[in-house]
């Protein structure tokens, strides 16, 4: 026929670099957000994870859990984060811990602990298959990432309950109404503004607030809704000839 592909893009964000980096027209683009599986856990699994998980790294039921899920940590701007909770603890913001789970760990990173002085607050967890539980077990998430094409981990925040903080470089922000469902940093490097929505978010009648209303993005990031649109592409695409058998 001589068309051209149409290309998928996860987010308005990889529309956008479509459009100025590869001069794609509209024709050729459809968005599909990214999707996750829905969180099926009951309260009672929920809370026994919370439970376990807390108890495996020594963190009170009363600590405020901050969590990051990463695998590039500088992409992912795991450093402004202990930036961020160094200068909460230097203010006296006390009852905050936090994990990050994910490959990435190496003395670099112990040596920023050390130097910023949080090792005794923040714990490098490694890879884990468990990514969920420690969802459950976390009052919040962030994610300072400098680039994303639609964080997955954010998604699965969202409809996990959890508030979440990330930035405009990353996809999943455009699932965000700042300060309704979540927050969103013009800058990873926004340490200021990381800190106060975290202090913020220590309030527990805020965080359920925002929580539940992250969670009710639930059907716009699903899978069936993912497969759906995607099979619907792979359809057009085959009626207009554009896939060769």
């Amino acid at each position: 026929s001589g068309e051209r592909p149409i290309v998928a893009a996860i987010s308005d964000y990889v529309v956008r670099q479509l459009k100025e980096h590869y001069e794609l027209p509209d024709e050729r683009i459809r968005r599909i957000y990214n999707g996750v599986d829905a969180d099926r856990s009951t309260q009672i699994q929920r809370a026994v994870h919370r439970q376990a998980i807390r108890r495996e790294f020594g963190i009170a039921p009363s600590d405020v859990l901050v969590l990051l899920v990463a695998h590039n940590f500088r992409l992912k701007g795991i450093h402004r984060w202990m930036q961020a909770l160094a200068s909460l603890l230097e203010r006296g913001v006390g009852n905050v811990r936090s994990l990050v789970v994910g490959r990435g760990e190496s003395p670099r990173w112990h040596r920023l602990a050390a130097r910023l002085d949080i090792e005794n607050r923040l714990t490098f967890v490694g890879p884990s298959e468990r990514v969920g539980e420690f969802l459950h077990a976390a009052d919040i998430l962030v994610h300072p990432t400098y680039y994303d094409p639609c964080s997955r981990v954010v998604l699965e925040g969202m409809v996990a309950g959890v508030p979440c903080i990330t930035t405009r470089w990353d996809g999943a922000s455009e699932m965000i109404v700042d300060g309704t469902n979540g927050y969103v940093l013009d800058e990873p490097t926004d340490l200021v503004t990381l800190a106060k929505r975290v202090e913020q978010l220590c309030d527990a009648g805020l965080r359920k607030r925002i929580g539940h209303a992250a969670s009710a993005v639930a059907d716009r990031v699903s899978m069936s809704r993912h497969a759906c649109e995607m099979m619907a592409l792979y359809e057009e695409v085959q009626s207009r000839g554009l896939v060769r058998r």
